[in-house]
């Protein structure tokens, strides 16, 4: 029977900046595992400081995105878990160097926005760090909260909350490996560059205005019972629970018209959720009480134009943030799926991958010769922006030509988002095994706005690919890219290279 084994890091945690390395050894003694269904674990925790706790301390929907550089404002890339690994290699104690892979970020977001539909992106955000906001109901709720929509069970932060990161998403080695006997190969030793200092903390669902589904979910009825005023209904009645924008430990600010208006009138004031009643028999109103009561009224007194809205921004500053939040990476392990009933495998056949980073420097005529391995089948090339540093984009350029060993790869310029452009793309991903999926070609933002997720050219992929053929000896690559303003900047060369191990 198969088992899962979690391996902890040689170093110990906090991962930091400036401590970034992770290193895990497999022992050879732990027989057959199975490497395409293993997985890195991050285990993170994302701390909130509030400047008021009255009512207690608040559960806020939180999350991380792509920290960028330079001044704002920025277009935050929907990014995938395996780009949290900036450089990464594995070697055996009887093969010595399996793969070694630098900017293996920048290639796995750039694959992944071809290869995954998304329908399967969409699949994937129950394991997602960052998660596209839901086109119907606007919730997003992340991984590192346990979110309680109805009850008295307050919801809580997650003080070990592994981002998952899987070793096929990362190796070729691993991806082809669903049995590796360690016997043979010897002792794996992994190593990890993480892309720690891009781990940024955000709030999210703070903005009824465009992190709701309507606006109009903050209003409640109106109160007429005397004494304290503690319960409030909804005036929308929910028919899925998916609908609401409220949970139990939620912090929200609340506001009331009093009838005697003045100072009776209540302002903005911070109340937390401690019991949420979904009254199905009603229409399906939710009755909220909180921990504190907000109000009090006389005989013949009333609330009206009650609202709820998030407790985040100092309502009388906006500029004023009222919820702080950072990110930790406590330790990391290495989940390791041990083969129970091996079959038994002769040899690993695997597609791995070299790197070269150059800069064009802005020429808007550019052209310089690589030199490619020979074995090498396929190539990318991608060109990372500077504030981000790993979505592949450059809507300068207009065309580009390839030129292998003094032979024209095609018989004329490639103009970008051309139907010759889709055929050397479409074929590329054809030879490196992958199909192409979105044709959008756009990972997508990290935004409030679900029609503006796929819309942004700031997130355009833009790709030079190439089938390639193979030689006995180094063959030369010559790259040829047309642009116009700023021209070609920075570039990183993919080269594709077929592997054996016997085993």
């Amino acid at each position: 029977m198969d088992k899962f084994l979690k391996i902890n890091s040689v170093q110990g945690g906090d991962f930091t900046s400036s401590q970034n390395l992770v290193d895990f050894v497999i022992p050879s003694s732990m027989g057959v595992v199975n490497l395409k269904d293993s997985y890195l674990n991050l285990n993170t925790k994302i701390n909130v400081t509030e400047t008021d706790t009255t009512g207690g301390e608040g559960i806020y929907s939180v999350g991380l995105r792509w920290k960028m550089d330079g001044a704002g404002p920025h277009t935050y890339p929907k990014f995938v878990n395996a780009a949290l690994v900036k450089n990464c290699h594995v070697r055996s104690d009887q093969r010595g160097q399996i793969e070694n892979l630098r900017r293996c970020d920048q290639y796995r977001q750039l694959v992944s926005t071809y290869d995954r539909s998304e329908r399967e992106t969409a699949c994937n955000s129950y394991i997602d760090a960052t998660q596209y906001i839901n086109p119907v109901n606007k919730n997003r709720f992340p991984i590192f909260r346990e979110i309680n929509k109805t009850g008295g069970l307050k919801s809580r932060n997650l003080d070990i909350a592994p981002i998952q990161i899987s070793l096929a998403d990362l190796f070729g080695f691993c991806d082809a490996a669903p049995e590796c006997d360690l016997s043979k190969l010897g002792t794996l030793r992994f190593h990890f560059e993480l892309n720690r200092d891009r781990m940024e903390s955000v709030v999210r669902m703070v903005d009824p205005a465009t992190e709701w589904a309507s606006q109009n979910l903050k209003l409640m009825e109106d109160i007429t019972a005397d004494g304290d005023a503690n319960e409030v209904t909804t005036k929308t009645k929910f028919t899925n629970l998916d609908l609401s924008p409220f949970w139990v430990g939620q912090a929200l600010e609340i506001s009331a018209t009093h009838t005697d208006g003045g100072g009776s009138n209540i302002a903005n004031k911070r109340v937390v959720i401690d019991n949420i009643t979904w009254d199905k028999d009603n229409g399906g109103v939710l009755k909220i009480s909180f921990t504190e009561s907000w109000g009090n009224l006389a005989v013949g007194k009333t609330y009206t134009d009650i609202s709820l809205i998030p407790y985040y921004k100092d309502a009388s500053t906006p500029t004023t943030i009222n919820v702080a939040t950072s990110v930790e990476v406590n330790f990391a392990e290495l989940v390791i799926k041990r083969v129970g009933n091996p079959v038994g495998l002769d040899e690993i056949r695997f597609d791995t991958f070299s790197t070269e980073e150059t800069n064009g420097l802005g020429l808007t005529s550019f052209q310089n010769q690589y030199q490619i391995e020979p074995d090498a089948k396929n190539v990318l090339i991608a060109f990372p922006t500077d504030n981000s540093d790993l979505i592949s984009v450059n809507r300068q350029i207009s065309s580009f030509r390839l030129r292998l060993n003094n032979l024209d790869m095609t018989d004329r310029p490639i103009v970008y988002e051309s139907p010759l452009y889709y055929d050397r793309l479409n074929m590329t991903l054809g030879n490196m095994g992958t199909r192409l999926k979105l044709l959008s070609e756009n990972m997508g933002q990290d935004t409030s706005d679900w029609n503006n997720v796929y819309d942004s050219q700031d997130t355009q992929t833009t790709v030079i690919a190439n089938p390639l053929f193979q030689s006995e000896r180094e063959k030369y690559l010559q790259v040829n890219i047309d642009a116009v303003g700023a021209g070609v900047k920075k570039l990183t060369i993919f080269k594709q290279l077929p592997r054996v191990i016997e085993v």
